[in-house]
């Protein structure tokens, strides 16, 4: 019986998770890529550039990838700290250093993901640049890419990049 209960834990962290993986991509392309006072100016004029021009396709290097690595790991550790905290357990570091390996693997396969599908859909893959991608087969970046490209219908709509999911809690899914 205990074996059923730590299966059902660990499916439903990782649904908590993937939920938690898909606002921090709602939320960068939200309110750092479609708002005109983001402390990112550069990445919002990029994204500005790739609404007009659809052959122009958005990748993140290494720089931006770790600024969302950092932006996601601070968030979730400062959960874990608080549930540690109001339940009076001791904080563990090697939860701690768990926590920051599989997400820092969670934004390197998102980012890698989203940089492969999202210039496959703009036909920029030979202009990749300075970044990263990992081969996602066909039916994956369709789906993503579908999700795309009803963004550039209404753009403010489809917020979620990679992670698809966060979209339909926040009420900015794309309804056709």
């Amino acid at each position: 019986m205990y074996i059923i209960y730590k299966v059902i834990f660990y499916f439903v962290a990782f649904i908590i998770y993937y939920i938690y993986l898909s606002f921090v991509d709602w939320f960068i392309h939200s309110f750092i890529m479609h708002n005109p006072n983001t402390f990112f100016l550069e990445l919002r004029e990029s994204h500005k550039k790739h609404h007009i021009n659809n052959n122009y396709s958005i990748t993140f290097d290494y720089y931006e990838t770790l600024i969302i690595y950092l932006f996601s790991l601070f968030f979730i550790l400062l959960i874990y700290v608080f549930y540690k905290y109001f339940t009076y357990n001791n904080i563990s570091i090697k939860t701690i250093a768990f926590i920051a390996l599989f997400n820092a693997i969670s934004i390197l396969l998102g980012v890698a993901s989203h940089n492969y599908c999202h210039s496959k859909h703009h036909n920029c893959l030979h202009n990749i640049g300075d970044c990263f991608i990992i081969k996602v087969p066909n039916y994956i970046c369709n789906i993503i890419n579908n999700h795309h490209e009803k963004h550039h219908y209404n753009s403010k709509t489809n917020f979620c990049t990679i992670f698809l999911g966060f979209d339909y809690i926040a009420n900015t899914n794309y309804n056709t």
